[in-house]
């Protein structure tokens, strides 16, 4: 390597860790990255691999960028599939340098404008039988390059579904071996969507893992949609000559570093790009409009269907499909095994449990999860941290969480005030609110107020079938599993809201469907539904007592 390379080389090397230090990641951003990350390969690798990280923007500079580099990183170093080296120099892209990588990752590049050696350095890697992943931006590229597009499948053409929304996802290939971390079920995600528009996006030249699901009203009346947009493809697969690409538009947000499905799709994915991964790639084109329609049709209502056959003695024998799967089919091909999730443990008073292996942890009892919550307006919470708890402030307000969450199993424990001050609603009061359904917080052990508003209560709308409270300072803890209302184009429900609440493993709330609002509107009246978007984050309420909280997670549910 000549010095004028060397220099090339520290000058690239200096403009990354430029991009790392303005954009540094708190510390306890990085914990999550590294709790969420797989600990395996998805396959062993046939032969030690190494990945080229790419991270030059002459754009758009996402602030994901270095999230992902750390995300990466620790992927490389728990799953051992591959070795990551990094680089913002467009200089890399030579056929020699080339030769010491398995993979080119475009990590959110933007505006890439290879000149005409470096694009037949990269088209010859590819078609060689090596492997490129792409990461959100990466399809915001190589614009005076056609065959570098049609490589990546796709071009930016904008992006309707915006950063701050929440937007449905369709899985277009649920069995596929790269889609297992979904569990075959469709799901919403705060994210940024790129639309990469036709005639470069076709099915016919590529296997689309998943795309937008535009049975979704959100989704599909975001502002400037246009009809083309009907079939947008989130990730897909595809031979590029004897080479492999796999990208994913997900990843603009920096969450998704840290969440646990996304990241087992990167990371085989990416073991896929390498080679190591050997799955069907067939291009499979679909009818998306009846995809959709099938998908909310097995949604709303499983298709049964029954019949009789006789056997060699002549005795009758019934059978039974759902949604086409023989009812105690045994066979893992027709009906998969039911992913494995570590149950994780129970609280006591002296020690706080575990969340299950699959859940999203808003709150752990560390000053990292703290930064999880802000106030109502976005800004950093109040709230102090006590001896491992979330203590309520008196007038810093309700604290929400940074994620949205629709219909979602959650947990929160809850300890009112161990010295008891006033009594009906001023005891211990506080609330859990799931897109602003309140489950009451009181300190109801002995003390009497309103039914419908002491713990456990749907305020206002549903008193708890029990009084499960445990005495004033002990832990308590409210297992909710809840489903969101869903509104019409127009705001009206046209399905109502349910809630199961366990109270100390108590059932306190039985699936009640919540005829309207919780917010208070006087001394007897309550408020009614308003449409809202399908995704709101949790909220814990200040009502002016130091009520505390722990151990809170989440699991999200389909609708």
């Amino acid at each position: 390597m000549t010095h004028k390379q060397d220099m090339k080389r520290v000058i690239a090397l200096c403009v990354l860790l430029m991009v790392v230090s303005v954009f540094a990641i708190p510390e306890q951003d990085i914990q999550m990255i590294q709790q969420a990350m797989p600990t395996q390969p998805v396959v062993e690798p046939d032969v030690p691999r190494t990945v080229l990280v790419f991270s030059l923007c002459k754009g758009f500079e996402h602030s994901s960028i270095p999230y992902w580099i750390k995300a990466l990183d620790v992927m490389a170093e728990k799953t051992g599939a591959f070795k990551v080296e990094h680089s913002t120099d467009m200089n890399v892209f030579n056929e020699e340098s080339l030769q010491a990588y398995d993979v080119i990752c475009f990590n959110n590049t933007t505006k890439l404008v290879p000149d005409a050696s470096q694009q037949k350095a990269i088209m010859g890697f590819v078609q060689s039988g090596k492997g490129i992943v792409g990461i959100h931006a990466a399809t915001d590229n190589f614009y005076e390059w056609p065959e570098g597009m049609e490589m990546m499948g796709g071009v930016f053409t904008g992006h309707p579904w915006t950063a701050d929304g929440t937007w449905a996802i369709k899985l277009d290939d649920a069995d596929h071996p790269l889609m297992t971390s979904f569990q075959g079920q469709g799901f919403k995600i705060n994210d940024e969507i790129y639309r990469t528009s036709p005639p470069l996006y076709s099915r016919k030249d590529r296997r689309v893992l998943m795309s937008l699901d535009m049975s979704d009203e959100m989704t599909k009346n975001a502002k400037d949609v246009r009809p083309d947009d009907m079939d947008t493809g989130i990730s897909w697969i595809k031979s590029v000559g004897n080479g492999r690409l796999f990208y994913c538009s997900l990843g603009h947000n920096n969450h998704l570093t840290w969440n646990k499905p996304v990241l087992e799709h990167y990371l085989a994915g990416i073991q896929y790009a390498l080679g190591d991964y050997k799955v069907d790639n067939t291009p499979q084109e679909k009818n998306t409009k009846e995809s959709n329609e099938s998908v909310k049709t097995k949604a709303e209502s499983p298709v049964i269907k029954k019949w009789t056959e006789v056997d060699e003695e002549g005795k009758k024998i019934e059978f039974m499909t759902i949604d086409g799967i023989m009812v105690h089919e045994n066979d893992p091909a027709k009906q998969p095994q039911p992913k494995i999730v570590s149950p994780g443990e129970v609280s006591c008073d002296e020690e706080v449990g575990r969340a299950p292996s699959d859940a999203v942890v808003l709150f752990d009892g560390t000053a990292g999860s703290l930064t999880n919550w802000t106030d109502a307006k976005g800004r950093p919470t109040k709230w102090k941290l006590v001896d491992g708890a979330l203590e309520s402030v008196d007038k810093a307000g309700y604290i929400q969480s940074k994620q949205k969450f629709g219909s979602c199993q959650l947990h929160v424990e809850w300890a009112s005030p161990s010295k008891v001050k006033g009594n009906g609603q001023g005891r211990g009061n506080s609330g859990v609110f799931l897109m602003g359904y309140e489950v009451q917080v009181l300190d109801s052990f002995n003390n009497t107020t309103y039914p419908d508003g002491q713990a456990g209560a749907l305020y206002g709308r549903s008193k708890p079938l029990v009084n499960a409270s445990r005495g004033p300072g002990q832990w308590q803890r409210y297992d909710i599993i809840f489903h969101r209302p869903i509104f019409d184009e127009k705001g009206k429900v046209v399905k109502k809201a349910t809630f199961t609440v366990l109270h100390n493993g108590v059932l306190i709330q039985d699936h009640v469907e919540l005829t309207g609002g919780t917010g208070w509107r006087g001394p007897h009246s309550i408020s009614e539904y308003r449409a809202h978007a399908d995704a709101l984050p949790i909220q814990l309420q200040d009502h002016g007592n130091p009520v505390r909280f722990r151990n809170i997670w989440v699991r999200p549910l389909k609708d």
